[in-house]
């Protein structure tokens, strides 16, 4: 994965559909998004009340907050929601 990385401006993954995310997977894709300057796109669609997407974004088994430099949000969210 690395070589295709590359040439990448930014690596979109929708976290839920690998099997086996983990921390060594943040572990090992923060590292090379510093090393071969991409962002990680986290492909959320984040659209809930504010409280809810904040709890997704900030905790949970994820930790999207953690690793993720962009998700996307629902119009329908509140601006609560894009509140880090």
């Amino acid at each position: 994965m690395e070589q295709s990385l590359v040439h990448t401006f930014q690596f979109s993954r929708l976290i839920l559909i690998v099997s086996d995310f983990g921390e060594e997977t943040v572990a090992g894709l923060k590292p090379l998004s510093s090393k071969h300057n991409f962002m990680i796109f986290e492909d959320r669609k984040f659209v809930d009340i504010s409280n809810t997407v904040q709890k997704q974004y900030n905790g949970g088994v994820l930790q999207i907050s953690e690793w993720a430099h962009l998700v996307n949000v629902s119009i329908h969210a509140r601006m609560a929601s894009l509140k880090p």
